[in-house]
């Protein structure tokens, strides 16, 4: 059976294999999505992280590509947030 996207959390083979986890997100609050696809043992996979938010790591990744000093220029000019 085909389902619509809408439909998809509500299937009945979808809940019956947790397919789907909630979670806080920092930025987001309550979240739904997909758990790892693999269960190796008993206990169940959570979700790794969530995605970072827009610039969150700018300034880390910018030091190890070693324009660490050109952060408030970069940002200024908008090249980066």
């Amino acid at each position: 059976m085909v389902r619509e996207l809408d439909e998809l959390h509500t299937d009945r083979q979808i809940v019956a294999n947790r397919t789907f986890v909630e979670r806080e997100h920092p930025i987001c609050g309550r979240v739904r999505e997909p758990r790892p696809p693999a269960r190796f043992g008993p206990e169940p996979l959570e979700p790794a992280s969530p995605a970072p938010g827009l610039g969150q790591h700018t300034r880390e990744i910018l030091r190890e590509l070693g324009a660490g000093g050109r952060i408030a220029a970069l940002r200024a000019e908008g090249v980066v947030a």
